[in-house]
């Protein structure tokens, strides 16, 4: 609970204007926290000092006589409010003497948290002599989350839910700051007053349901669901304002909060079942436009395209798959665009697709199939791309097609040919991590086997001081490429590779699969759909 509504509740009972319920609730916090205890004394102790000297005051000042039914309103109304102090007094002792006897003094943890699965996090906290043990935090303690989704329950009922990459700090009971990801709160009247701080922002709950973005590439913000919360800039201009249900701001870069469009179902209000993704079935469209889907918040924003041959009519790109529709790729000129811009960065990752190329089909140095991020001319070697490709290797056989993904001037090939007509599911992992040699942590899987993959690259790369190749996939510049399916990214547009042959149930995992779960995609039935409201 808020330090704001405490005192707020010590004052009533105090002045003898508290209702039922909220002696109530100041019963409870009276029990559970000491500093409250410690307050309400302090506060009872100035209350009864005062009204002795003042009464004292009076009786031995030559002021006017008081009326008679005067005197006993007001002693009515003090009667009142010792009553009220001394039950609660003897209500809260006799109930901390009963702890003493029958319960565990321990006070419980000022947060404890669940994770979905594949959830990847690390805690710290200040003190290692106190740290409290399992998924629980207290003041000082830091969640950073990888991967995945944590959901935060707060002791004075506060409800958040957090999607990685996140990084959290517990300041105090009803402070948290947030430096990195996209929460969702859910703050109870008891704990009317919480805070979230952010680099950019200030909000303070003021009875509501809102969902912070937080992003150290970007400007921060903020948007109500439902009630109001006061949010002020932590820049150099503060600026300082009430939003309320379905109002959003970003901080623009000299501190103003700038209006922008609402958007609720950006946030995650419940854990999902697995790792948040995105999935293309093909089973549904609407003329030239793909339907999007998954568990992922953002899936219900992104907007895919066909890029069509003039001659071929949309419907007669979709063909049986092996799990519904599929859709088919020409390899001179159809693509699928999209308004997304793919996952940025070093950022865990998983991308799943069903695909069969014709055996006739003569394999191209760099057919793409998923692609995003940049590609500089002569710039290679800063691995800004992620491009999974179905093409022939750089050596060896010239009609064999093998799984390829290229960061840039680095590139990781399998080994096993897939242009025999045959429907086959590949699976591209990244954990975000490095290997012993200091490459990216990515394995490649046909139809739910590891490959045998070995990396690549033909020029000198930048690497990190520590001798290691960086993914650092770029999606925020204005050379930058969108999520596309079924061709490559090229330093000439009119020159991109376009992939020949068939797609089917796309996937893409935030976050890194095992390799038991990269087995259960390919043996199971498609993902279903998930509600996230």
């Amino acid at each position: 609970m808020s330090a704001r509504r405490t005192e707020w509740l010590i004052q009533q009972a105090i002045d003898g204007e508290i209702s039922t319920d909220d002696f109530a609730e100041l019963e409870q916090l009276l029990l559970v926290d000491p500093e409250a205890l410690a307050s309400y004394r302090k506060y009872a102790w100035l209350s009864s000092s005062l009204e002795t000297q003042h009464s004292h005051s009076i009786s031995m000042s030559d002021s006017p006589v008081v009326p008679v039914d005067k005197v006993i309103q007001l002693q009515s109304r003090r009667t009142r409010r010792i009553a009220l102090m001394a039950a609660a007094a003897v209500i809260v002792l006799s109930l901390i003497a009963m702890r003493l006897f029958f319960v565990d003094p321990t006070s419980p943890p000022t947060l404890s948290f669940q994770t979905s699965p594949g959830t990847l996090f690390t805690i710290t906290h200040d003190g290692p002599d106190t740290a409290p043990e399992g998924q629980m935090l207290q003041p000082g303690s830091r969640l950073q989350i990888s991967q995945g989704v944590a959901e935060l329950t707060f002791k004075s009922g506060v409800k958040s839910v957090v999607l990685a990459p996140a990084d959290l700090t517990l300041h105090s009971d009803d402070q948290i700051h947030l430096h990195q990801g996209t929460a969702w709160f859910h703050v109870p009247k008891q704990a009317i007053g919480f805070e979230v701080k952010t680099s950019d922002l200030r909000i303070v709950d003021l009875g509501t349901r809102f969902g912070v973005l937080a992003n150290p590439d970007d400007h921060d913000e903020i948007h109500v669901i439902k009630g109001k919360v006061e949010v002020t800039t932590q820049r150099l201009r503060k600026e300082s304002t009430i939003l309320n249900t379905g109002e959003a701001r970003r901080i623009d870069p000299i501190g103003r909060l700038v209006p922008l469009e609402p958007k609720p179902a950006a946030f995650l209000s419940r854990l999902p079942s697995s790792l948040p993704y995105l999935h293309w079935s093909f089973d549904q469209h609407s003329g030239d436009k793909l339907i999007c889907e998954g568990s992922h918040p953002i899936a219900g924003e992104i907007e895919s395209t066909l890029i069509q041959a003039e001659a071929t009519p949309v419907d007669q790109r979709f063909i049986p798959g092996p799990q519904g529709k599929g859709l088919r790729f020409n390899g001179k000129n159809e693509a699928v665009t999209s308004n997304w811009p793919g996952i940025h960065g070093d950022a865990p990752r998983s991308i799943a697709f069903w695909f069969r190329i014709p055996n006739e089909a003569s394999p191209k140095y760099d057919s793409g199939v998923v692609a995003w991020g940049t590609r500089f001319p002569g710039r290679e070697t800063k691995n800004t791309k992620w491009n999974i490709q179905l093409g022939r290797k750089r050596s060896g056989d010239p009609k064999k097609s093998i799984i390829n993904c290229t960061l840039g001037g680095l590139w990781l090939e399998g080994s096993t040919a897939v242009n025999d007509g045959q429907w086959h599911q590949v699976c591209v992992t990244y954990s975000g991590k490095h290997d012993s040699d200091g490459k990216p942590d990515i394995q490649v899987y046909l139809d739910g086997k590891r490959e045998n993959s070995k990396w690549v690259h033909n020029q000198p790369l930048d690497l990190l001081e520590n001798g290691q190749s960086k993914v650092n996939t770029s999606t925020n510049n204005r050379y930058s490429h969108p999520f596309t399916l079924g061709r490559s990214l090229h330093p000439h547009p009119k020159k991109p590779s376009y992939f020949h042959g068939d797609l089917d149930e796309v996937y893409v995992f935030f976050g890194q699969l095992s390799a038991q779960e990269v087995s259960e995609l390919f043996e199971r039935p498609p993902l279903m759909n998930e509600n996230h409201k």
